[in-house]
């Protein structure tokens, strides 16, 4: 009986084992076969060495410098594409959080869209909030969390403090609780607190001064 692959014209295979091959070439050619059917995957890159996070004092003492990096590539941005580059919204706050932290020695540990929750060397749960409201009649949103809150104001590249007190005092005279569990304060509210109704024990004792070397 005759058989369908008699003929060379018949074997689709001809291609990668011949008909009068011997056994090596018949080896290589199912090799070669598998391969094809299977390509070897390029080799993953070695995973890179886990780095191991710094303690709360290294973080705090790497602010200054890696601040001036980042307002020197600002100002070097806007020098060749003259037009002004000026951090804002979620970016400015958070900076502002860090500042606040380095300012004040704190240790910042959750952190939410608006503000960040951190904590004192007192052992205080503070809720640190940053802000480029000025007018005494803007408003700043406050969250029924931590038992500080410290409020600054950020002037150009500078810090200003607004409030740094008991949060209790303030959620108290604030406005009405809305929707998302907030509540809101003037900026001449927080102030006039921060300078009448409170006495130094109170306060969170700043550590180091933030200046913005030219």
């Amino acid at each position: 009986m005759g058989n369908q692959f008699d003929g060379r014209n018949g074997c689709e295979f001809e291609t990668f084992i011949p008909v009068d091959s011997d056994f090596q070439a018949i080896a290589a050619a199912l090799v070669r076969i598998h391969d094809l059917v299977h390509p070897k995957k390029a080799p993953l890159p070695p995973p890179k060495p886990e780095r191991a996070h710094p303690s709360n004092q290294e973080s705090l003492a790497a602010v200054p410098e890696l601040m001036k990096q980042v307002y020197a590539a600002l100002d070097e941005l806007s020098f060749l594409f003259e037009r002004p580059l000026v951090p804002s919204g979620y970016l400015d706050r958070k900076i502002g959080e860090v500042l606040a932290a380095f300012v004040y020695d704190l240790e910042l540990t959750r952190s939410h869209s608006d503000f960040s929750e951190a904590k004192s060397n007192d052992g205080r749960s503070v809720q640190v909030r940053s802000t480029r409201a000025h007018a005494s009649r803007e408003t700043v949103p406050l969250k029924n969390v931590g038992e500080h809150l410290l409020v600054i104001q950020l002037w150009g590249r500078e810090l200003i403090e607004v409030y740094n007190g008991p949060l209790e005092s303030i959620w108290e005279v604030a406005r009405r609780v809305q929707k998302d569990g907030t509540r809101r304060i003037s900026m001449g509210r927080l102030r006039g607190h921060n300078k009448y109704g409170l006495i130094a024990e109170q306060k969170i004792e700043p550590k180091r001064a933030w200046k913005v070397d030219p």
